[in-house]
C-alpha cells in the first residue's frame, strides 16, 4: 500500500517516483533526537487514561519548517482513522495517534553500535501501520517482532485501552521492550517511576537532570497543560511537538513559527488543541480546518 501511495503521488503531481521514494525515506538516514514520555494511572492527574508527549528535535535550519500539516486518514478498506503530525508531501509517521487507542513516538538510538539494515520495512511506515491497523500493544509488538527492521531507534507504543506505554529498543538485530519496572534507570539522572517511562532528547544514558527533575515535579499530576510546560522547560520539540491526551480526546500540537525574521521552536510557539472525535469522524473526511 505504501508503493501504491507513492505511485499515486507521482501520477498526480508529475514528480518522478524515484525522487518521491528518496524524499520519503529520509527519516531512515537522520532519525532525529527527541523526547518521549508515556504516563498513565497514578502518574497522571486523571488517574486513568493515557497521556504521552512526543517532542521532535531536529533543528530549525530545515525547509520542513515551512510545510507542517496535520494529516487525518479515514481508511475505507479497513483500519482505524488516525492523525499524523507531518509535512506536506511526506508519507509515514513519526508522530501520531489513532482512533483505535494507539499512539506512537520515536527518537534515534545513538548508543546502538551493531549492524543496521538498509533494505527492509522503513520504521516510519511501520509506525503508521500500527496506527492504521493495530488495536493493542500485542498486535503492535507482533508487527515489530516479525518486521524486517532497518535502523536503530527508540520506539514508543501507547495503548489507551490497556493503559500502558512501552518504550522499545528497536533495531535490525534485536528488540528490547521496556515498562516502568524493567526500564534501565540510572539515578540520579533517571529515576524509576510508577506508571511512567521516558527518555530525554540527549544520548542515553543521559547525564542531564532536567527531565528527571520535571518528572518528579509533575508525577501524580501530569496532564496536557503540564506536558506542554515540560516541553517548554526541557526545550524539546523544536521541529514539532505533540501531546496525546486520551482522557480529554485531544491531540495538542505545536509547530515552529516565523517571528521577527527568525524561526521560533515549536515548544516556544502557540499550541493547538485538536478534538480527536472531530478529526476521526468519517463525515469530516476531505475537510480542511
Amino acid at each position: 500500500h505504501w508503493f501504491d501511495l507513492m505511485n499515486g503521488m507521482s501520477n498526480t503531481s508529475g514528480v518522478n517516483v524515484t525522487d518521491i521514494h528518496r524524499l520519503i525515506l529520509f527519516p531512515e538516514l537522520v532519525k532525529a533526537s527527541c523526547t518521549n514520555i508515556g504516563a498513565w494511572g497514578t502518574a497522571t492527574a486523571a488517574g486513568t487514561d493515557l497521556l504521552a508527549l512526543r517532542g521532535l528535535d531536529f533543528g530549525l535550519d530545515k525547509p520542513l519548517n515551512k510545510f507542517p500539516v496535520l494529516l487525518n486518514f479515514h481508511p475505507t478498506d479497513g483500519g482505524a482513522s488516525h492523525s499524523v503530525l507531518s509535512w506536506a508531501g511526506f508519507l509515514g509517521t513519526i508522530t501520531g495517534m489513532s482512533s483505535s487507542g494507539m499512539a506512537v513516538t520515536e527518537k534515534v538510538w545513538d548508543a546502538y553500535t551493531e549492524l543496521q539494515n538498509i533494505v527492509g520495512y522503513p520504521f516510519h511506515f511501520l509506525m503508521q501501520d500500527i496506527l492504521w491497523n493495530d488495536v493493542d500493544t500485542d498486535q503492535a509488538l507482533s508487527r515489530v517482532a516479525s518486521a524486517n527492521r532497518t535502523c536503530a531507534i527508540w520506539l514508543g507504543i501507547a495503548d489507551r485501552d490497556n493503559d500502558q506505554f512501552r518504550l522499545l529498543h528497536y533495531s535490525y538485530r534485536r528488540v528490547d521492550v521496556y515498562n516502568p519496572k524493567n526500564f534501565p534507570v540510572y539515578p540520579p539522572y533517571h529515576d524509576r517511576f510508577q506508571d511512567l517511562v521516558f527518555v530525554d532528547k540527549h544520548v542515553q544514558p543521559s547525564h542531564h537532570m532536567c527531565l528527571n527533575d520535571l518528572m518528579h515535579q509533575y508525577w501524580g499530576n501530569l496532564d496536557a497543560p503540564g506536558a506542554v510546560q515540560v516541553s517548554a522547560v526541557h526545550g524539546t520539540g523544536d521541529l514539532h511537538a505533540a501531546v496525546y491526551d486520551y482522557a480529554n480526546d485531544q491531540m495538542v500540537i505545536s509547530v515552529p513559527t516565523f517571528v521577527n525574521g527568525s524561526w521560533r521552536p515549536a515548544h516556544a510557539s502557540p499550541w493547538f488543541s485538536m478534538d480527536t472525535k472531530w478529526l476521526w469522524d468519517p463525515s469530516n473526511a476531505g475537510r480542511a480546518f
